[in-house]
């Protein structure tokens, strides 16, 4: 059953032009979207709509976004998520999209809020550091 949905579910609605990039390196040009409810790249392949999970891509270029697919600690244990990466390198800056959703009485899913989750995640130890937007605009000036 398709979900019924008061607001957007996707980072953007419209299909960009893009290029998907397998477990295995290989690379593919695709029309696709992010739908955020669901963590999910969704492209259109000989007109059908298909959904592709973090774990199994490396990542997907989608209009001028990288989304690269990383383990985090969600809420519910350690688990695989698509992130917008700003700013790579050593210590990647990566972007989480989050919906705040909630249930009506007509049984609809009514988007409350979106909300973008900032990590710095550093490979050689795994770790990831978590904040929001308030805190990396009071931080965007470099201290030396």
């Amino acid at each position: 059953m398709n979900k019924r949905f008061i607001g957007n579910p996707y980072l953007e609605s419209n299909w960009q032009n893009g290029l998907l990039i397998s477990q295995k390196g290989n690379t593919y040009e695709i029309k696709g979207r992010y739908r955020i409810f669901d963590d999910e790249i969704q492209i259109v392949q000989d007109g059908v709509v298909k959904a592709l999970y973090p774990h199994s891509l490396q990542g997907v270029l989608l209009g001028s976004r990288i989304f690269i697919s990383s383990k985090w600690e969600a809420p519910s244990g350690i688990d695989y998520s698509f992130f917008e990466l700003l700013v790579d390198g050593e210590v990647k800056l990566l972007k989480k999209y989050q919906l705040d959703v909630r249930e009506t009485k007509d049984n609809f899913l009514k988007i409350k809020d979106k909300t973008e989750v900032y990590f710095l995640f550093e490979r050689r130890c795994s770790t990831t550091c978590q904040f929001d937007k308030k805190w990396l605009d009071a931080h965007d000036e470099p201290t030396l």
